[in-house]
């Protein structure tokens, strides 16, 4: 009888391995997208906080367009837009970039995503 306990348990640990391969692949994919959105996400709070800066520099400077530009310049963001439109007394700065998936596996699964922000301020 114990020698049908082992042969019970070796099938069983055999079962588990079988399991364990069929599952890992979705959880990695799993990861990798939630890693990918974390990504695009911190992208976008940049994007943001750029804006900001760049809408300030337009906003209190005498040529709103050059600084905002230059204030975007002055990041990393090499591939930003920059769309400065002034009326009245308000200035608005519009940035877009494209951000492309960072995790190998999910590069081939998911499109290019277009970020886009914008922010009006009065001049002073």
């Amino acid at each position: 009888m114990s020698s049908r306990r082992c042969r019970e348990a070796a099938r069983d640990r055999g079962q588990a391995v079988v399991e364990f391969a069929l599952t890992l692949p979705l959880v990695v994919l799993t990861i990798c997208l939630v890693v990918e959105v974390g990504a695009i996400t911190i992208d976008q709070i940049r994007l943001v906080h750029l804006c900001r800066d760049a809408t300030r520099a337009a906003s209190v400077s005498a040529n709103p367009v050059s600084a905002a530009r230059e204030a975007v310049a002055t990041s990393d963001a090499d591939d930003t837009e920059v769309v400065v439109t002034i009326e009245d007394d308000v200035v608005t700065v519009s940035l877009s970039r494209i951000h492309r998936p960072e995790v190998p596996l999910i590069g081939a699964l998911l499109p290019d995503v277009m970020l886009y922000e914008q922010l009006s301020m009065h001049t002073e």
